[in-house]
């Protein structure tokens, strides 16, 4: 019975070699044969099964645990490698008890309380993770590790200021550790702080250029800030580096969709499916680029599909509904009522579901129904994000002082001579679509729709104009650099089209801001300022719930002293820049399509094509809020359509009061 003992010891020394050098397989086959001589040996049952679940053996290794720790249940090691393999099968509750019962034989272990504190976060429990992680850097001060976990849960329930003070204590102990900086990174990100993000990225990259990872968040901080061109080749590094990555081509065909390029889009978007075709968010994304390209039948087959694999996909019915008038409810409205009522829907899923279901009750006529499901939507999500609407007012206050009549003046003849750009703009749903839809029909004519492309030839043509010295850093630049930001914007839309069309149309809603620096970098371009009723067009802004920075849309009252602030930018363009711009209405153009037509094409210097009139039947893809209505002839139902909420639209009515006409 002792050599048979001394036997198994030396068999254990062997095994436990090959365990720390690395010898995994050797290892393994040695604990197994100890186990056939000594079936309750708890070590060797302890470290085979830590061996199995590293290997992926998830059931095998929780068999071998879970005796080990029958066999020694006082042993605290046992009970927090059994913790660590329910970890990593999510099996949250259990994984909890047993790092509590490890903790309970071995108070002062800061790992445990770090690994239990990460349990409690995987399994909701936020409040009770800190302290478990407090706890951790309590019996450890300069456990980095925790304190970089600690700033991840921080910042993932909206404490930033507190999450950026913890990533500073662990890259203070660890500052080599590339995942670190991405992380302060993503910090930084979600406040906003590009900049900032940027720069902890970058130091990541430089740490570890081959960081699939760091490209990933580094696109996406750059698409966030509205620089496609740099998110785009962000993406490229990280497909390079990984792949077979579908989020990452995901990503790539979000960039392409942008720029305007839906047949990539699309591409990136089919690639996402080759490589998971069970990936939901890629059977979404898919159904809007085919949406987008005016294939409904298949889009629709695409939403349903993401709907099968993730039933509570809220983004999906949104999508659905957005686009197809409802006269009675169906089997997806149903569905949509039901997950609605659901106890358990968290906001996230809960914001795109209240839009939804308003537009399907407005259909219906049911207006207070409506109002109730578009003021939750709005309500939630404007608790997603931090927004002063005085910062927008403080920003044009500035633009007007800069780019005044005496500012126009000393440039009259500046910039590029090229009549290439046709800038379409003015607040979102306010008919910049129908605009151009309408010219893009013209023979001479090409749309590229909504793309970042002025605003990215402005900060990316001269390294040194930034947003942090905009708009004053514009009277630093002479007439050449001017003419070389016009160049570069031509250049960036006929990117998308090819050197063919004479005119190109940019619709970019937002490009009011950027009217004073077109000016002198393109004398010549057409500007058409599209314009709405005002409590119409802020109300279609209300229920719709944008993919992009419309951090004025959430708020009635924020959304009517943004509109007022829109307008005062406005009437300054017009007063400094007299004739240089078309004031194109909705209503006329449903009162007189015709002479609508006529006058828009006549100030952007175009011949009559009485294709414009059938702009319906124009074949392109149509990205907005307002695709289905592009392809159909005008209509006048949603003229007014704000007066059916007039008892619940107080504050923006009130916001609205003083605006200029």
């Amino acid at each position: 019975m002792t050599d048979e003992l001394q036997d198994i010891d030396t068999a254990m020394q062997l095994a436990m070699s090959h365990h720390r050098e690395g010898r995994r397989g050797e290892a393994e086959a040695v604990y197994r044969r100890i186990l056939v001589q000594a079936p309750d040996h708890a070590h060797a049952l302890h470290l085979l099964g830590m061996l199995v679940q590293r290997r992926g053996g998830g059931e095998e290794a929780l068999e071998l645990l879970r005796r080990a720790v029958d066999l020694r249940p006082d042993e605290p090691n046992y009970r927090f490698g059994l913790a660590i393999t329910l970890s990593a099968q999510a099996g949250w509750p259990e994984a909890i008890a047993a790092y509590r019962e490890a903790l309970r034989l071995r108070p002062q272990w800061p790992e445990a309380w770090m690994n239990l504190a990460s349990a409690l976060k995987a399994h909701g429990d936020t409040e009770e993770a800190q302290s478990a992680f407090r706890q951790a850097l309590v019996l450890k001060p300069d456990f980095a590790e925790a304190w970089h976990r600690l700033a991840v849960l921080q910042e993932s329930i909206g404490r930033q200021e507190s999450a950026l003070e913890s990533h500073q204590r662990a890259l203070a102990l660890q500052p080599s550790r590339a995942d670190f900086h991405v992380a302060l990174g993503n910090t930084c990100r979600a406040m906003r702080r590009y900049d900032a993000a940027d720069a902890a990225y970058g130091e990541a990259l430089r740490i570890d250029p081959d960081n699939a990872v760091a490209w990933h968040a580094r696109g996406r901080m750059q698409y966030e800030r509205g620089d496609l061109d740099a998110a785009r080749t962000a993406f490229m590094h990280a497909a390079r580096l990984r792949p077979g990555d579908a989020a990452i081509h995901l990503d790539l065909g979000v960039v392409a969709r942008e720029l305007g390029e839906h047949k990539a889009a699309l591409a990136h978007y089919n690639r996402a499916l080759e490589i998971n075709p069970d990936d939901a968010r890629a059977h979404y994304y898919r159904g809007v680029a085919l949406q987008e390209l005016g294939q409904l039948t298949e889009a629709r087959a695409a939403y349903r599909a993401a709907l099968e694999r993730k039933p509570d996909y809220t983004e999906v019915f949104r999508a659905l509904v957005w686009h197809q008038r409802y006269s009675e409810r169906d089997v997806e409205v149903e569905s949509m009522e039901r997950l609605w009522k659901r106890q358990t829907l968290d906001d996230e899923r809960r914001i795109p579901l209240a839009f939804a279901l308003g537009k399907v009750c407005e259909d219906l006529g049911e207006y207070d129904a409506a109002f109730g499901y578009f003021e939750t939507g709005n309500r939630l999500k404007r608790a997603t994000y931090r927004y002063d609407v005085a910062e927008e007012e403080a920003y044009v206050e500035r633009l007007m002082a800069v780019f005044d009549a005496q500012f126009f003046a000393a440039r009259s003849d500046w910039g590029s001579a090229d009549t290439t750009p046709i800038v379409i703009c003015g607040m979102p749903r306010s008919g910049t679509t129908l605009a151009e839809q309408i010219l893009a029909s013209h023979r001479e004519v090409a749309g590229v729709g909504e793309v970042q492309d002025l605003p990215n030839a402005v900060w990316r043509t001269l390294p040194a104009l930034r947003r942090e010295n905009f708009p004053e850093g514009a009277r630093e630049f002479d007439r050449a650099a001017f003419a070389r930001l016009g160049e570069a914007y031509v250049e960036r839309l006929r990117a998308h089209v090819g050197p063919k069309p004479a005119r190109i149309c940019d619709k970019l809603p937002g490009n009011f801001f950027q009217i004073g620096m077109l000016r002198v970098m393109l004398p010549h371009a057409r500007v058409i300022h599209c314009r709405r009723n005002a409590l119409d067009t802020c109300w279609s802004i209300y229920k719709q719930l944008f993919g992009g920075r419309q951090y004025f849309a959430y708020d009635l009252a924020e959304l009517g002293q943004y509109y007022r602030i829109y307008q005062r930018l406005m009437a300054h363009w017009a007063a400094v820049l007299p004739g240089h711009l078309l004031e194109f209405d909705y209503e006329a153009v449903v009162e007189d399509q015709e002479a609508a037509t006529r006058r828009l094409l006549e100030f952007c210097g175009l011949e009559w094509d009485p294709r414009c009139l059938n702009f319906h039947t124009t074949d392109r893809a149509v990205k907005t809020a307002s695709l289905s209505q592009v392809r159909r002839p005008v209509y006048g139902s949603s003229v007014g359509i704000g007066e059916k909420y007039a008892d619940h639209l107080g504050p923006l009515v009130e916001a609205l009061k003083n605006r200029e006409t």
